[in-house]
């Protein structure tokens, strides 16, 4: 199982991460996962980031910094708002952005600048709030929003696509339309769900070194099958069983006008194991 936490949890489970490792660490720790997907599955050419106020945004510059150590002489350039009282996470984030060359320049205050920002970018990245934030998406966001979803270029978005509702799935109608995203510390439930799900491209989860006992205090509302437990649940065929002690099902499906259902039904129940599949069709589909 692949625990999912509430953004709520998720807030709780850093806070108690950051008394345990620190919130600088946990940064620089978010910051270099972010670099690894640009540099591993996105084209990192020329990345253009839109940074909020809070630790989102931080994320933001921490990963710009990793990502001239790891490819070099890479174009980085973040468009961020200030913030009136940074964490000393973002700012020692900012320091190392800045000491590592990264341009920094004043958000977009319109479409067309938003817009022209992110001219000749090879990948964008959405680093406006994360889980911390709240739908309706007010301006300037909603115009950075929309010029990234019109720019044609991949969008790795941190933690939660922007306009995305972390707990429901829901989708405001300014909303990132990721490439990827790469989610931090544990999933999300709304990252799994519809309408969300096509706003989240390739999902990533990415550790940033909260103690796994952190994250297992939260209490068990949500949780994912990753592969191998899902497999655990289906049943193992015994070396002596035959054909109907596999599953037996009888499909009553079908009709003159949809003969396929009765294929697509009988095909599905062979294909998941069962042993004997009978099917109960009228006479006039069943030459199908």
């Amino acid at each position: 199982m692949i625990a999912v936490l509430t953004p709520q949890q998720m807030r709780d489970a850093d806070a108690q991460a950051v008394r345990m490792v620190g919130a600088v660490q946990l940064m620089r720790n978010a910051g270099r996962r972010i670099a690894e997907v640009l540099s591993e599955a996105l084209d990192a050419q020329s990345v253009v980031a839109f940074a909020g106020p809070g630790n989102n945004g931080g994320d933001a510059f921490a990963a710009f910094a990793d990502l001239r150590e790891l490819l070099g002489d890479v174009a980085c350039t973040i468009y961020a708002r200030d913030d009136a009282a940074p964490s000393d996470a973002r700012r020692d984030a900012e320091e190392r952005a800045r000491a590592a060359g990264i341009i920094r320049r004043p958000f977009p205050d319109s479409l067309e600048a938003a817009k022209a920002a992110l001219e000749g970018a090879s990948t964008v990245v959405d680093a406006l709030f994360g889980t911390g934030a709240r739908l309706p998406v007010a301006e300037p966001y909603a115009s950075a929003i929309r010029a990234m979803n019109e720019c044609g270029k991949p969008i790795l978005a941190v933690d939660i696509p922007t306009g995305i509702d972390g707990l429901t799935g829901t989708v405001d109608k300014s909303a990132v339309r990721a490439t990827a995203t790469l989610t931090l510390g544990a999933l999300k439930p709304g990252l799994l769900l519809d309408p969300a799900r096509d706003h989240i491209g390739t999902l990533y989860l990415g550790s940033i070194g909260i103690p796994e006992s952190v994250l297992m205090t939260q209490p068990p509302e949500y949780a994912a099958l990753d592969e191998r437990s899902f497999a655990a649940l289906l049943p193992v065929r015994p070396p002596d069983g035959d054909k109907r002690s596999s599953g037996a099902p009888f499909i009553i499906a079908g009709s003159r006008q949809f003969p396929g259902a009765a294929v697509l039904c009988a095909k599905a129940a062979a294909r998941a194991g069962a042993g004997y599949v009978t099917v109960a069709t009228p006479a006039n589909a069943a030459a199908t």
